[in-house]
């Protein structure tokens, strides 16, 4: 099966990056490395190499520069690929990254730098918000019940204003999962009852809680440059917020799929088990509290499936109850997939 995003990088230590690529027939893979996704002339070039194409894979070091770096990359064939680390390099906020430069299934590219996801925004340090600052974010919708805002309120660089959208979605409120696993004994018993109440919150999205990513979508067309979407963890309502809004660009749903599991790769259960204990005072054994912090397919697919269920298609629960029609799905196309 073709992977979903065969081109990666993925920072492995301060300026190294490893890069990973389908290989094949011999031949040199030509990376520019750049400021920029566009290879504008008056974008700044970083450095240049060749690697060995039928490597597969490589770990370049690249001169300090300021902000993000992309990797322009030629195949030996003639194919252009534009990639960089999908992770913004935050201390104080997890799972923190760009879900652009998706292909769609029209041959067309999601933009980088235009749509964020992440988890709460209220322990940044006074560089993180800086750095935040510096990607231009004119737009946060934040899901969080009141309650997970009044425990992390967000807090941003002086003078770095964006809208903030309070959407106030209860399905995945952490406070709400916890208090109900608290009483319940047994490693196994918590393990299932945390994947069933996952598969829950997904469907619940689906059947009763669409005015929210209505709001979330009508917010980001009446909005300018590029947004973030969070809620506590940046898993599950931002999970299928970044989701929803893939698919309405066209991304075909292999991908969709791959951008959501992807948080798996940034889980820290260290730091998730400390803040279990610091922020609900509910102590669970590591293992048992997986499913509750990890993200599976089946979640997402279970919201997949009761939009089929109960809609016919993704097409149809886009146009009907995110309400987009063709005009609005164009200018939303417009606006964020590349030419």
């Amino acid at each position: 099966m073709k992977t979903a995003e065969p081109y990666r990088a993925r920072r492995t230590a301060h300026n190294a990056y490893e890069l990973r690529w389908p290989g094949g027939k011999s031949g040199k893979l030509k990376v520019s490395v750049t400021d920029s996704p566009q290879q504008a002339i008056n974008s700044k070039l970083v450095c240049e190499t060749e690697l060995d194409y039928s490597a597969k894979q490589a770990v370049i070091t690249v001169p300090d520069t300021e902000g993000t770096v992309f990797f322009h990359l030629l195949t030996p064939s003639g194919e252009e690929h534009v990639i960089t680390d999908r992770v913004v390099p935050a201390e104080g906020v997890r799972n923190f990254r760009d879900f652009g430069g998706y292909h769609t299934t029209d041959g067309r590219r999601v933009r980088w730098q235009a749509l964020y996801r992440s988890g709460h925004l209220g322990s940044l340090t006074e560089s993180d918000k800086q750095m935040i600052a510096a990607l231009g974010i004119n737009l946060v919708c934040d899901f969080r019940t009141q309650p997970e805002m009044d425990l992390n309120p967000t807090s941003l660089a002086e003078g770095h204003t964006p809208q903030i959208v309070q959407l106030r979605l209860n399905p995945g409120d952490n406070i709400e999962l916890f208090g109900m696993l608290k009483d319940i004994k047994g490693a196994n018993a918590i393990r299932a009852a945390g994947r069933k109440k996952m598969l829950h919150i997904n469907r619940e999205i689906v059947q009763n809680k669409t005015e929210s990513y209505r709001d979330m979508f009508q917010s980001i067309l009446a909005s300018e440059g590029p947004a973030l979407i969070h809620c506590s963890a940046g898993k599950d309502r931002t999970g299928f917020g970044a989701a929803i809004i893939l698919a309405a660009l066209g991304v075909p749903e292999q991908t969709i799929f791959h951008d959501y599991l992807l948080t798996n790769e940034f889980l820290d259960m260290d730091y998730s088990m400390r803040w279990l204990s610091d922020f609900t005072g509910i102590t669970l054994d590591k293992k048992a509290a997986e499913p509750i912090f990890e993200v599976h397919a089946d979640y997402l697919r279970s919201a997949f499936d009761t939009i089929k269920a109960e809609h016919g298609d993704v097409d149809t629960f886009i146009r009907n109850k995110m309400e987009l029609d063709e005009h609005a799905l164009q200018a939303l196309r417009q606006r964020y997939l590349e030419p």
